[in-house]
């Protein structure tokens, strides 16, 4: 055995950068852009472009090391190595793309979750990317146990590293004053576990996976813990549709989780134990690997017939669609192992297929769930009589020279009769097409350009004072917002001066400080030598004036419930102007205050309650 020394680090990690450095340099690139998002976070207004940078070069890993994997195992595929490194790198590109620039609440997590689904195919991929041609069953099985042992040791090492260096940080600010960053903590961890556990994992491939004796440990591991696992498990199950039997009770849609958990954990306890299988007295190895994957056949019917009731009821989601097409694979693979000949190395081979075949096209996950959804929603439409062929009967038209104020041409709204239950159904998927797919399925229902509406509404608004684009649609179908009908536990109002540039006079006053608080932002003046403090009290009831050693309350209710019983115009609206600037005035520590709000927005909570958000205006001071 070697004895490790600087020198050898130094070449190991030199002889790495040689045989890998597309992984390294997408390590590198993914650090990098993860630490610079850290630096710029509180002054950047768009970090989409350095989060989508940092997760396209996370997915490089996986696809580079794979591309270099093949390569080596395959000398036929040699010679298109040019190829495939500039395919790697036209996709990589392709899905950057594909991510969305800037944040907007048009914004879904549909790429996002296509993105998620790449990655688990690539990973799936690098486990038996070297053994596409040459599928030794021996050596696939050690391969990938000397990934998982390196995976394992990098991590380790990685966050020894990442502990040992912030204790040294912690220690020169307590004992030496040293002024360190927070920001320094985030960009170590990413630079660590992004460039140098990947360096590390790398460090110790061999160049040539050699079939070696399983570890005893590992049969031992496999054995005695994840095995009983199993079969506590497998009896839980059991006796839940045992139950079901005898109460003739449908199943409940865990249970499908919960068979996809169990299925996972026995069939990773029985890869763990397969080498073992194949030596002398490991017959009992072999006949339970099909003893599981024959109880896993009916557990995997309940699982169909729990999934089967939640489509009938609600039809196709992205969820139901994965639930759907796992319970599928493993129904192929349990009928594929039960016999006892089946190869391993089938697993991940067709788990990434068949992820790969969902991602895409018109039986992908994400097409099929929208289809389902949009079919759903336009079945309840007809139901509740607003929708009649391929046109709204119910839609709001809005007024476009009163934008960005959301104001109707009639202000008469369509009367039609809709249930509480269809309008929660109705709003639930409603919701989920904003959250996984957007609109334009709908486009056509509608007369107006809902996109150039809702791009007008929020123009120059912060993030948090954009529109929703559910209440946007809620609210054009003439429905209100929030979800259930008089609950304005979720509604948010805004009630701003008309001309908020206009100046106005002050006359009698000493002192004025502007303030715009949030909370999370206060404000910080010093008068007469005394420092202040301008925040939101604690219970969003109003503002608190501190100084050093005492605090002034200034209640806001009066003013908020006041502005909540003079609104006037649709229910749902929720912006509104003032004709002029309100007033509250307080006396305290030897002034007379008057503070003067242009601009509030506050949450209307359940019993007539509010919560304040957001504050801008003058303090106006003067001196008794």
């Amino acid at each position: 055995m070697k004895k490790p020394s600087v020198h050898r680090l130094v070449q190991n990690a030199k002889d790495s950068l040689i045989r890998f450095p597309w992984v390294i340099l997408s390590a590198l690139i993914g650090s990098l852009a993860g630490m610079y998002a850290v630096q710029v976070n509180e002054v950047s207004q768009n970090l989409l472009p350095l989060i989508n940078l940092m997760l396209t070069a996370a997915l490089g890993i996986p696809l580079f090391f794979s591309i270099r994997m093949l390569l080596e195992g395959t000398a036929r595929f040699k010679a298109w190595s040019v190829a495939f490194y500039i395919a790697a790198v036209l996709l990589l590109t392709g899905i950057y793309l594909s991510l969305p620039g800037q944040d907007s609440t048009q914004n879904t997590f549909q790429p996002y979750l296509r993105y998620a689904i790449y990655n688990v195919c690539l990973h799936l991929f690098v486990s038996f990317s070297p053994f596409l041609v040459n599928r030794a069953e021996g050596r696939f099985w050690s391969y990938n146990i000397s990934l998982l042992i390196r995976i394992l040791t990098a991590l380790l090492y990685s966050l020894v590293l990442f502990l040992g260096v912030v204790l040294a940080l912690l220690a020169l600010h307590l004992l030496f004053d040293l002024d360190i960053d927070s920001k320094i903590y985030p960009q170590l961890f990413i630079l660590i576990i992004g460039l140098f556990n990947t360096w590390i994992f790398l460090a110790g491939i061999p160049l040539e996976e050699k079939e070696e004796a399983p570890p005893k440990e590992l049969k031992v591991f496999a054995q005695y813990v994840l095995l009983p696992l199993l079969a506590v498990y497998l009896l839980i199950l059991y006796g839940y549709g045992t139950k079901i039997i005898l109460n003739w009770d449908w199943p409940r849609g865990l249970v499908s989780y919960l068979i996809i958990c169990v299925a996972v954990l026995g069939i990773s306890a029985f890869l763990f134990l397969y080498p073992y299988g194949q030596l002398k007295g490991g017959q009992w190895i072999r006949r339970s690997s099909r003893l599981f994957y024959g109880l896993l056949i009916p557990l995997l019917v309940l699982l169909f017939l729990a999934v089967s009731i939640r489509l009938g009821d609600y039809g196709f989601t992205v969820n139901r669609y994965l639930v759907l097409l796992l319970g599928i694979w493993l129904g192929i693979t349990c009928l594929y192992f039960v016999g006892g000949k089946g190869k391993i190395i089938f697993i991940p081979v067709s788990l990434c297929l068949l992820f790969l075949l969902a991602s895409f096209g018109p039986l992908g996950v994400f097409q099929v769930s929208e289809r389902s959804q949009v079919k759903r929603l336009k079945e309840i439409l007809i139901q509740a009589e607003m929708l009649e062929g391929e046109q709204l009967q119910t839609e709001v038209i809005w007024d476009t020279s009163q934008f960005p104020q959301l104001e109707p041409v009639e202000l008469e709204s369509p009367v039609f009769s809709l249930s509480d239950s269809l309008y929660a159904e109705l709003s639930s998927v409603i919701h989920y097409l904003d959250d996984y797919h957007g609109f334009d399925a709908l486009a056509p229902w509608f007369s107006q350009d809902m996109d150039q509406i809702l791009s007008t509404v929020n123009e120059d608004k912060l993030k948090w004072q954009r529109m929703e684009e559910t209440a946007l649609y809620m609210q054009t179908l003439g429905l209100p917002f929030p979800v259930v009908p008089g609950d304005l536990s979720s509604q948010f109002y805004s009630f701003e001066v008309e001309d908020p540039q206009a100046a106005m006079a002050v006359g009698g006053f000493d002192y004025l400080v502007d303030f715009q608080v949030n909370e999370f932002d206060s404000r910080h003046f010093t008068l007469d030598g005394c420092a202040y403090q301008i925040g939101l009290g604690s219970a969003g009831e109003g503002l608190v004036l501190k100084t050093d050693s005492d605090s002034l309350a200034i209640s806001f209710s009066p003013l908020m419930d006041k502005l909540m019983a003079g609104r006037t115009g649709r229910q749902a609206k929720t912006q509104y102007p003032l004709s002029q600037p309100e007033r509250i005035h307080q006396e305290a520590w030897g002034f007379h205050l008057t503070c003067e709000i242009r601009h509030l927005n506050f949450q209307a909570l359940a019993e007539g309650e509010s919560q304040l958000q957001f504050v801008s205006g003058w303090l106006l001071i003067k001196k008794k």
